[in-house]
């Protein structure tokens, strides 16, 4: 792994070097005056590998500083180094011949190494399809949260309706004979069995009707 280019970002006197190459014979000259930031591109450069800084190199504004640098490796050498990579991700890192990796401080002067450049941004764009995929499926939850709410209030609706209508058909079988009940005349009447049946019917399908809600 080769050092090729880097970026230095609030750090001293430098507010953003941009990608900068590094020569590929080894050696890299830094041309300047005085005061124009040689030397803060060297102190950048080795605080990328050591991670430590005092508050001495904080701008004035007190942007935090981020240093980038771009590695050249040999192809196919980050899917050695990766497991479980999926197909995609198998694809880009067979073909990827560098590494961009950039160090950012917080506020305590504790720092990371987060992995930059186009593997990030692969892996930011899976991340953004997994935002949008975790959307949709929070949507559909609420949506059949709320169907399901409506089917228990149905439910309990149409049990209560099961309840009275089986009341009303043994109430039916008891006292047929109460004159005005239903219409019905005497025990064994066709009016009375038309009138058993046809709350029977409205009875069978309360009870199809709470069973299709169930198995929904």
């Amino acid at each position: 792994m080769k050092l090729s280019a880097f970026r230095i970002r609030n750090f001293r006197s430098i507010v953003d070097t941009g990608w900068q190459k590094v020569s590929p014979d080894n050696i890299t000259c830094l041309i300047g005056q005085n005061e124009s930031g040689k030397t803060s591109v060297l102190e950048g450069l080795n605080v990328f590998y050591t991670g430590n800084i005092t508050e001495d190199v904080l701008r004035s504004d007190m942007s935090l500083p981020e240093v980038s640098c771009r590695f050249s490796i040999h192809r196919g050498r980050l899917l050695d180094m990766t497991e479980n990579a999926g197909p995609e991700l198998r694809e880009l890192l067979s073909e990827t011949d560098t590494l961009e990796l950039t160090r950012y401080w917080l506020a305590d002067f504790t720092s990371s190494v987060r992995v930059s450049g186009e593997v990030s941004d692969y892996l930011d764009s899976l991340e953004d399809a997994w935002r949008l995929y975790l959307g949709e499926i929070g949507t559909r939850v609420v949506i059949e949260s709320d169907r399901i709410k409506r089917d228990e209030t149905q439910i309990t609706e149409l049990a209560d309706k099961r309840r009275s209508l089986e009341v009303a058909i043994r109430e039916a079988g008891r006292k047929g004979k109460r004159k005005g009940f239903l219409g019905l005349i005497g025990p064994g009447s066709p009016e009375k069995e038309k009138g058993i049946t046809d709350l029977k019917g409205k009875l069978a399908e309360t009870v199809k009707q709470i069973d299709d809600l169930g198995r929904r």
